[in-house]
């Protein structure tokens, strides 16, 4: 049986309901209704209804309470639907996404908004899998919560010293001062970040009681206790594993073009050039960041384009070419502290950073900014805005592999 005669309604399926996968909800309804198109179905597809704010996972894995948020209670009064499963695979040749339970049906899709996000590289390096705590998810990180809980004093080694493993160590850190946290680097702590960021980032972990050690070369072996590398190894109670993220494999296994890296890769407006009726947003889409190939600011801003373009391509009308610009990176170096680096438009760093007490803030409140949008959203068009790129709009990369950077 053909599986798009399941739907007899034009549908677009998010797969993926993260930040990207969310706002490209919102979008597709608004571009939908823009075109007066009621009978459009939105589908957004995630392994649980309850969304956690990513930027915040190195908060809960030092135990604090975060708040969770339903993502059917988000999209509330709309008609995006939310459907709760683990997607097994996508069926491009009959357009249809699968689940990995048997009882669960196949969604059809008319156009598909991939947005799977990205996961630590754990499966890459032997032993890393089942012997490292990862910030995966809300799940994962509570889960080294309470591991460190049950043990607060002992030794707890991070590898991986990118924004994500700094602002781990100096939560745990602080939160845990018995806790013996070693932050271990293949190079430069914070190598996102301008030479004064850095030193900034390091002389604050300092203070936190964090050791940091750099070594040439990169971890090849997790063992229960401790890892091991070229010529070096150290011992440790909790290793947690923030040494890179990758994009989910769903893309590559369903035949999309893809880089080495594994996002898809899109034209400048984000569809697929293998199937252009897909578009890719957040970690999983190959167009240029500013900081770090992976990031909550670029996956909002990719995920409200690429969910405008599907609704405006559904129904028949000309789709925009991404448009995004730059404005900070910054991390949390413990509670009430942070540096906050300035950018200009197109990525480069401007001599304006912020520390401490004033870059805490600025950051919460960027935080907050976005998490209120992807609520209001449903209730105010377009409230969530980003910067523009400077003077035209952003080309996204064809087949590039060697990704710039986002926050």
């Amino acid at each position: 049986m053909n599986n798009r005669n399941v739907i007899r309604v034009p549908t677009i399926v998010v797969v993926g309901g993260g930040y990207a996968g969310l706002f490209a909800a919102h979008r597709a309804r608004r571009a939908a209704a823009g075109a007066h198109r009621a009978d459009v179905r939105i589908i957004v597809v995630d392994t649980e209804d309850a969304w956690q704010e990513r930027t915040r996972w190195h908060q809960v894995a030092a135990g604090e309470t975060i708040r969770s948020r339903s993502r059917r209670r988000i999209f509330r009064g709309t008609g995006v639907e939310t459907v709760t499963g683990t997607v097994a695979d996508i069926d491009l040749d009959s357009r249809a996404v699968h689940f990995t339970a048997d009882q669960q049906a196949p969604l059809s899709f008319d156009r598909l908004v991939y947005a799977a996000g990205s996961r630590s590289t754990t499966r890459a390096v032997p032993g890393a899998f089942d012997n490292a705590h990862t910030l995966d998810s809300a799940a994962a990180s509570r889960r080294l919560a309470l591991a460190i809980d049950q043990q607060p004093g002992s030794r707890i080694l991070i590898v991986g010293g990118g924004l994500t493993g700094i602002q781990t160590a100096a939560q745990i850190a602080q939160r845990y001062p018995a806790a013996r946290v070693t932050l271990l680097s293949s190079g430069a702590v914070g190598h996102e970040l301008p030479p004064q960021a850095r030193q900034t980032v390091c002389q604050a972990l300092g203070q936190l009681g964090v050791q940091i050690v750099t070594q040439e070369h990169r971890v090849q072996a997790v063992e229960p206790g401790g890892v091991r590398w070229p010529g070096g190894q150290r011992d440790a109670d909790l290793v947690v594993w923030t040494a890179g993220f990758a994009p989910s494999g769903l893309a590559a296994q369903a035949g999309l073009q893809v880089t080495r890296t594994g996002q898809v890769v899109v034209d400048d407006a984000l569809r697929s050039v293998s199937h252009p009726f897909v578009l890719a947003a957040g970690d999983g889409a190959a167009v240029p960041r500013a900081a770090s190939p992976y990031g909550a600011y670029a996956a909002a801003a990719t995920g409200a384009t690429a969910g405008a373009n599907a609704g405006l391509d559904l129904t028949g009308r000309a789709v925009k070419p991404l448009n995004m610009g730059y404005s900070f990176l910054a991390a949390s170096l413990g509670r009430h502290n942070a540096v906050f680096q300035l950018l200009n438009a197109d990525g480069t760093v401007r001599p304006r950073m912020l520390t401490g007490r004033p870059a805490s803030a600025v950051k919460e409140f960027a935080e907050r900014y976005v998490t209120f949008a992807i609520q209001a959203e449903r209730l105010i068009p377009r409230v969530y805005q980003w910067r523009p790129a400077p003077g035209k709009p952003v080309t996204a990369a064809r087949g590039r592999e060697d990704h710039a950077i986002s926050l």
